[in-house]
């Protein structure tokens, strides 16, 4: 089965003010999820800071969409968003087939 990817905004931090503008959004703190078959499961979390908006471009704090955040996400590096799915699925593949075991101290068994 494929591997679901599920990105989320988890909250914003924003300045009340700037350059006239109000409740401006400065870093997006964001959560993405990955599911294989309901059975592995495996999640990323990172904040990240976001530019200055102009008055040209801005988007008032109410309107905002979770589509259009994630957008400023992806687009603070070229692959982030591709990055961060494959750094999921690697970590399901480890689920699946671990090169690491924790096994029972032999003195305990």
């Amino acid at each position: 089965m494929a591997i679901i990817y599920t990105w989320v905004v988890e909250s914003m931090d924003t300045a009340p003010s700037e350059d006239g503008l109000t409740d401006v959004v400065k870093i997006v703190h964001w959560r993405a999820n990955a599911e294989d078959d309901t059975i592995y499961t495996a999640t990323v979390y990172g904040s990240v800071g976001v530019g200055s908006p102009t008055p040209d471009n801005f988007v008032d704090y109410a309107n905002l969409t979770e589509d259009e955040v994630l957008t400023w996400v992806w687009g603070t590096s070229e692959d982030f968003k591709a990055d961060q799915e494959a750094n999921l699925a690697d970590q399901i593949e480890d689920q699946k087939n671990p090169t690491i075991e924790t096994l029972p101290n032999p003195w305990a068994v």
